[in-house]
């Protein structure tokens, strides 16, 4: 990850390249670990949280619970937390409204029921969570780097 910093500091990456690569550098660690043992605490809520991010910024709040990384909202919520993502972190905590008892299923198939199970303005709500998510990209990106350098 040094390297990347530097690549950084030497202005050879954007700042969202920065952010992406070191994400790629995260995921890859994680492959043979599906515990996460291999990262630090640091590292998981940077995982976590760029992991979310991705996926919103992809195909919104829907995308991220519909896929496997949903099973980590709560540690992504805890990852805004410490990162200082203080309004993606209250954007995200709007999202678990929509499920019951605000408790979005750890299980990748019953969260997908739970989905399946919202109703219309519970859906526009999330599209309208997303794009305020989305909204937030540049001013996440500093936080990010500011978070990623202080592990170096």
């Amino acid at each position: 990850m040094k390297e990347l910093i530097e690549k950084h500091k030497q202005g050879d990456l954007s700042d969202s390249d920065l952010i992406y690569c070191v994400y790629e550098f995260l995921f890859s660690k994680t492959m043979r670990d599906t515990e996460f043992s291999c990262l630090s605490e640091s590292e998981r809520h940077l995982f976590y949280t760029l992991a979310l991010e991705g996926q919103v910024l992809n195909g919104g709040f829907y995308q991220y619970f519909d896929s496997c990384d949903g099973d980590n909202i709560f540690h992504a919520i805890e990852g805004f937390e410490v990162i200082g993502l203080r309004s993606a972190k209250k954007i995200a905590m709007k999202t678990l409204l929509l499920f019951q008892n605000s408790s979005p299923s750890m299980n990748e198939d019953v969260r997908r029921e739970q989905l399946q199970g919202l109703t219309v303005k519970d859906f526009g709500v999330l599209q309208t969570l997303s794009h305020e998510f989305a909204d937030l990209e540049s001013e996440n990106a500093k936080l990010f780097v500011r978070f990623i350098y202080s592990l170096s």
